[in-house]
């Protein structure tokens, strides 16, 4: 999948930690969907929408909002690269491909169409088949990102005494040259200074930050320990200072028209924070992440159908909203990890379209 490697051999141990946060970044995706249905924007991205809305989901959603996607991406690039450590890159494309182009066909054609269509019922629209992939546009990106991320590190990443090979060593196995990695981000903002920057489904800036993000994880994950070194010393002034410049656009702008550089500059620091303390906490063996590192991404494949089926039982009932929120993401979690356990991974048919091995 988009964030997964396996490594069976002595050159690269396996990164635990890495597992453990592309299982919490999917996770975190399916609460923040689930939290969406209690927003304004609700029905203009087809989404259910309940009657009283939950404003305050706002807060902590802007927060999560301008790394959900990039850390992934960040995460997808350093996988790429330990792929390599198994594969040559016939081996690497054609592996990387199958896990995520399959679930992407499946996306277009099943599943974005089915949630399409469960929208429209919610709506009292007509009915139609919109081929569409849904909450797996992303994959889409990745295919593109993977492909030129392949070639390049075959040209230049992949020779170990290659100048550009030890010159990227050096650089972001540094303080000084892993901030020099911020400017791509702060150019990014300025240049194009989206309107809304956390919109990274599609147009220039969303391709444009993915890409950024992707390669930066290949050049981080080539960087080898060094890089694991910095951003684990880096990660109490990371996070406090993503923490003011969080606080910083919530009081002055009200998270209004933010410049597209300041997003672009938080967004990395809790990228880099987030790496550092999963470095700390979360790089050593555990039989649940190992569970949930195969189950998460068939989850997130299915959940948003679901979570669209369960939205006509549990925003009829006469309940407080914030319990009809808790009571969505509890039952998205349970019915969707449920398909997974006792459906999905037995029928051997599916799994390509659910990414599952």
């Amino acid at each position: 999948m988009l964030a997964e490697y396996r490594s069976d051999g002595p050159l690269v141990p396996r990164r635990h930690d890495i597992d453990a946060l592309r299982t919490g970044a999917l996770l975190l995706l399916i609460v923040y969907h689930a939290a969406i249905s209690f927003q304004g924007i609700a029905p203009y991205i087809a989404f259910p929408q309940n009657q009283e809305l939950l404003e305050w989901l706002m807060i902590p959603g802007s927060l999560l909002n301008i790394w959900r996607i990039p850390i992934l991406f960040v995460i997808s690039g350093m996988v790429l690269v330990f792929s390599f450590e198994r594969y040559n890159i016939k081996g690497v494309i054609r592996e990387r491909l199958i896990r995520i182009g399959i679930p992407l066909v499946g996306g277009w054609l099943v599943i974005g169409p089915a949630g399409f269509s469960l929208s429209q019922i919610f709506y009292g629209k007509e009915v139609s088949y919109v081929p569409n992939p849904l909450h797996l546009w992303f994959l889409q990106n990745l295919v593109v990102y993977i492909l030129i991320g392949s070639f390049l590190y075959f040209l230049f990443l992949g020779k170990s005494s290659g100048l550009i090979n030890r010159i990227c060593c050096r650089t972001f196995g540094s303080v000084y040259g892993l901030f020099v990695t911020l400017l791509f981000a702060i150019a990014e903002g300025l240049l194009l200074n989206p309107e809304y920057y956390a919109w990274f489904v599609s147009g220039v800036h969303g391709w444009s930050i993915g890409f950024i993000c992707f390669m930066l994880g290949m050049l981080y994950a080539n960087s080898g320990e060094e890089f694991w070194r910095v951003v684990y010393r880096l990660r109490m002034f990371t996070f406090f200072t993503a923490i003011f410049l969080y606080l910083f656009r919530l009081f002055e702008y009200r998270l209004e028209k933010v410049p597209g550089y300041l997003l672009g500059l938080e967004s990395m620091l809790w990228i880099w924070a987030i790496l550092g303390f999963g470095h700390l906490f979360l790089n050593r063996d555990s039989s649940l992440i190992n569970y949930l590192r195969s189950a998460v991404f068939p989850v997130y494949i299915l959940h948003q159908p679901i979570q669209y089926m369960l939205a006509f039982v549990i925003f009829p009932l006469d309940i407080l909203p914030s319990l009809k929120f808790i009571l969505l993401v509890l039952s998205v979690l349970i019915v969707s990890f449920g398909f997974y356990q006792f459906l999905l991974r037995r029928i051997d048919v599916v799994k390509p379209f659910f990414g599952i091995r």
